[in-house]
């Protein structure tokens, strides 16, 4: 062991000179700053590696965002343009539902105030041709109708078909069934502001219209 130690000494003695020192000193500086660069080296492009990688993502989720939000405006506009093809529609039904409900409404008041008359089959004939047709009308445009304003047009309607049937039959058999007949007809009048009512909100007009300026 003694020798192995001096051997060790003198060897390390030898190397040690002032050239290889400079070497070795040369070298570890050099190992070091090597590491250095390639730690900065690594960090520029880890760093421009990452952003890359996060703005790809990024351009990823800004256009699926994009994709929802136009699925959505198209979803939004489809359902806007069912509204308005409804609502026009309306506009174009419940007047026409209105106009036809007048028309039944006078034809089948004249019958009942009339009866006796010479005129007075023909009169009821018309009538209730008219509650036919108006009967149809309902029956095929209800699908653009309110459940309320459906509902008190096709109550109007029976009670105006019933009142016709009882005042002619009691006309025929000369009973009370023709008073009975006629007042359910007059009655149906009383309900009309009701239903015009309906109708005009139906379509927007306000509750109450400002008055007119003189």
């Amino acid at each position: 062991m003694p020798r192995l130690a001096a051997l060790l000494d003198i060897a390390y003695n030898r190397l040690m000179t002032p050239e290889w020192s400079a070497f070795l000193w040369t070298g570890f500086w050099n190992l070091i700053a090597t590491s250095g660069v390639g730690f900065l080296l690594f960090k520029a492009l880890g760093e421009k590696w990452l952003q890359k990688k996060f703005d790809a993502q990024l351009a990823d989720l800004k256009h699926k965002q994009q994709q929802e939000l136009d699925r959505n405006r198209d979803e939004v506009q489809r359902m806007f343009n069912r509204v308005i093809k409804i609502h026009e529609k309306e506009f174009e039904v419940y007047p026409q539902a209105w106009a036809m409900l007048q028309v039944l409404d006078g034809a089948a008041f004249e019958a009942v105030t009339r009866a006796g008359n010479p005129e007075t089959q023909e009169l009821f004939n018309t009538a209730r041709q008219l509650a036919q047709t108006f009967q149809n009308f309902v029956f095929s445009n209800e699908v653009f109708m309110t459940n309320d304003v459906s509902e008190l047009l096709s109550q109007a309607l029976k009670t105006i078909l019933e009142g016709l049937i009882e005042c002619e039959t009691g006309l025929k058999c000369e009973s009370k069934m023709q008073m009975d007949g006629c007042k359910k007809v007059l009655g149906v009048r009383g309900s009309l502001p009701a239903i015009k009512q309906s109708i005009q909100l139906r379509l927007g007009f306000p509750a109450t219209l400002p008055p007119i300026p003189a």
